[in-house]
């Protein structure tokens, strides 16, 4: 997988990022970790998938970062 994950979001404003941006981001993520799981389940090498793992770690606290983003988004409209 290439280490670019996000796809680039046209930008309405420079500032904050909306709520359906975060939504795209987060959806990008999920799709990333599903990847990974997948791997790591066709893998029968046990260290290549612990490094397999612990690539997906960082797309899930990623993942985590924007669903928190944006509830706490939502919770301020």
């Amino acid at each position: 997988m290439k280490n670019t994950i996000i796809l680039e979001i046209k930008r309405e404003s420079a500032k904050e990022l909306f709520v359906t941006e975060l939504s795209q981001i987060e959806e990008h993520l999920a799709q990333a970790v599903e990847k990974f799981t997948e791997k790591i389940e066709q893998e029968d090498d046990g260290n290549t998938r612990k490094m397999i793992r612990s690539k997906r770690k960082v797309q899930k606290k990623s993942e985590n970062y924007f669903m928190t983003s944006k509830k706490t988004r939502l919770s301020k409209i």
